[in-house]
């Protein structure tokens, strides 16, 4: 089991973002909805996976970067359900949440 986080674990993480989304995005169809619903549940058990198999003393940005690769393919699956329109509300909320975490957006790091 990993440790709990104040504010909750992963699963409140991901509970919190889906909830943002559909709060904001008012214009999803049944069928996007659903979809989204598949594509959190799979980024939950991706992301409870990558918690419980880490190594004790293991490197801590090899962490970051499985993470960072989890939540790219989160945005791609989302990207590729959502319209352009949802789509830029979407980035903005994933923005906003990764700076009051202190995480940088993707792709902001030098190469």
């Amino acid at each position: 089991m990993y440790a709990q986080r104040p504010g909750g674990g992963p699963e409140t993480m991901i509970a919190r973002e889906k909830q943002a989304v559909l709060d904001k995005i008012t214009d999803l169809s049944e069928d996007q909805k659903m979809l989204l619903d598949g594509i959190y549940d799979e980024f939950g058990v991706s992301l409870r996976e990558l918690f419980e198999n880490r190594t004790p003393g293991g490197s801590r940005e090899g962490m970051r970067e499985k993470f960072r690769a989890l939540r790219t393919e989160k945005d791609d699956l989302i990207k590729d359900v959502l319209k352009e329109e949802q789509y830029t509300i979407y980035e903005s909320i994933a923005t906003q949440r990764r700076e009051r975490r202190g995480n940088p957006p993707p792709n902001s790091m030098e190469e």
